[in-house]
């Protein structure tokens, strides 16, 4: 089964770094955590759904494999975030490992 795997865990970094606001949201974190927070929310909301569409129309009928999702979090919760993927990938499903009717296999 083809598949294409997303590594996410420099997801915020990147999408702070492709806008040129890297160096200030450092200084921010520290001034106003949570306008810095609520102004990159839907930023990597948007970039994380953005890179799941596009891995998914690139392997038709293939797996989307996604790590580093909890690198995403305070930002966002990606629990809240992929409840929208399945109406963005039409005729797909999220599947999460340790979710009931999906197998977790180690072997």
């Amino acid at each position: 089964m083809p598949f294409r795997h997303l590594d996410l865990t420099t997801l915020p970094f990147e999408v702070l770094e492709a806008r040129g606001l890297l160096p200030e949201a450092f200084a921010a974190e520290f001034e106003d955590y949570s306008a810095l927070k609520r102004g990159l929310a839907r930023a990597v909301q948007d970039a994380l759904k953005d890179r799941i569409v596009r891995a998914a129309e690139e392997l038709p009928n293939g797996t989307v494999i996604l790590s580093g999702t909890s690198a995403l979090y305070p930002v966002i919760k990606f629990a809240d975030a992929s409840r929208s993927f399945d109406t963005c990938l039409v005729g797909s499903s999220s599947r999460f490992l340790g979710e009931k009717g999906v197998e977790n296999s180690t072997s």
